[in-house]
């Protein structure tokens, strides 16, 4: 597959064309850039937490749960990571359980 980038003062363009399924509520014009998002995965009913409860030690994750009011920590396995901060937890950690930030 050969490259169809053009480079015009040090800026990759990339032509594409799209497709709408309905007619754009904007004026849309031939030669306007934008920025777009990539969804390269998507799951759903899936349990998160945010990024910054999993720590990370010796290759391993682990979370900080409370439970009968101390904190314990939990290894983990994590998931996919979105853009809104959150990460999927696929195992060692139930709905109903209390994760503590640190």
């Amino acid at each position: 597959m050969e490259s169809c980038e053009k480079i015009i003062n040090d800026v990759v363009y990339y032509p594409v064309r799209i497709i709408f399924s309905q007619i754009p509520e904007i004026e849309i014009k031939s030669g306007m850039s934008v920025d777009i998002s990539i969804i390269s995965q998507r799951i759903e009913n899936v349990l998160t937490v945010p990024i910054e409860a999993i720590d990370k030690i010796e290759g391993k994750n682990f979370v900080f749960v409370k439970r009968n009011n101390k904190v314990h920590q939990q290894e983990v396995e994590i998931g996919l990571s979105g853009t809104n901060g959150l990460v999927e937890i696929k195992k060692g950690l139930e709905a109903n359980e209390t994760v503590v930030i640190k």
